[in-house]
């Protein structure tokens, strides 16, 4: 949600039910108070001021989105508010870039027992060392989160390839978070793209409705476009399977209907010895799956009619002992 809600809490409420219609698996806030964030002097200090909400609002605002079966994740910026996020029912904390160097706020997150998303845009790898050194001492989950936010950023600036480079380096899973234009058709494909290359999770922001140009609108999606983004995310997790060799039914099945059999090319005598320039493959209407390479070599146990179906049983079980002892006097 980033501060797309403007600092009215019942904004806050409608894009988190729109969330939870999306069928995605949780909700980020950013909490944050204008002191802890930046000085007085700093240009966005007054803006930062009127998108605070109480410790009230937020509570209401984090106990709705558990209602409606989130997992909260909230950026914070500064102890103060962190301490407050204590005493509230939230699943993890979001570590800001900008705070990736912090030892304050990462010592007082490692300490939360907590998953924690580990922002790494604008990092170098020796700075996302050093905290993954302090957070992973009692942290539950630790997952890298890679981009960075550029008002918006620019399709040249994704690397999607480095979550691979993360992924082997700090041996850690990782998510993506895009920022790219809202209004781009690249922005509901880039995470598909993401989850090929190995990301976990899936950050990206949603706004009541773009045309506004509210707060933090560049790289949002409408709620329908964000629904239709889950959706298609989720085929693609389930597309993408595992990783095992081992076949479900479907795949065995056609096996069974597509893989050619091994037939008789021409009449083969008893006793006659197997040679693969006897057999060819066809599709039959009465599957038998043998390959060339376990008969080549063998004794037929029969005569074998030309056009029949190879199966083991035409096969000379005595010479499968023979072909053993052949194959140890030629070793």
């Amino acid at each position: 949600m980033a501060n797309a809600h403007e600092g009215e809490l019942s904004i806050a409420k409608e894009i988190t039910k729109k969330t939870a219609e999306s069928k995605a698996n949780g909700i980020k806030f950013q909490r944050f108070t204008s002191d802890e964030l930046a000085t007085k002097d700093h240009e966005n200090y007054e803006l930062y001021k009127k998108l605070e909400m109480t410790d009230k609002e937020w509570k209401e605002l984090i106990n709705y989105a558990k209602k409606l079966k989130l997992r909260v994740f909230v950026d914070v910026f500064g102890l103060k508010s962190a301490k407050k996020l204590e005493i509230l029912n939230i699943d993890g904390y979001k570590i800001h870039s900008s705070d990736i160097s912090n030892p304050l706020l990462l010592n007082h997150f490692a300490n939360s027992k907590k998953a924690l998303l580990l922002s790494t845009g604008g990092s170098t790898p020796n700075e996302i060392e050093n905290a993954i050194k302090i957070v992973k001492k009692n942290s539950k989950e630790i997952i890298l989160m890679h981009g960075f936010q550029n008002y918006p950023t620019k399709i040249s600036d994704l690397n999607i390839n480095r979550i691979f480079s993360l992924k082997e380096k700090f041996q850690l899973p990782v998510g993506i978070m895009d920022h790219i234009d809202g209004g781009l058709s690249l922005a509901k494909i880039i995470p598909l793209m993401a989850i090929g290359a190995g990301a976990r999770i899936i950050e990206k922001h949603i706004t009541l409705n773009r045309e506004k140009k509210g707060l933090d609108y560049f790289s949002s999606l409408n709620p329908d476009e964000f629904k239709m983004m889950v959706k298609i995310l989720r085929e693609c997790e389930n597309a993408l399977g595992d990783s095992s060799f081992e076949m479900k039914s479907n795949e065995l099945t056609y096996r069974k209907i597509h893989k050619k059999s091994l037939l008789a090319k021409k009449m083969i005598k008893k006793g006659e010895v197997l040679r693969d320039t006897s057999f060819e493959y066809k599709r039959t209407r009465n599957k038998n799956i043998i390959s060339i390479n376990e008969i080549h070599g063998k004794i037929s146990s029969q005569t074998i009619l030309k056009g029949t179906i190879m199966k083991h049983s035409l096969i000379d079980k005595k010479s499968h002992k023979i072909a053993a002892t052949i194959a140890c006097r030629v070793n």
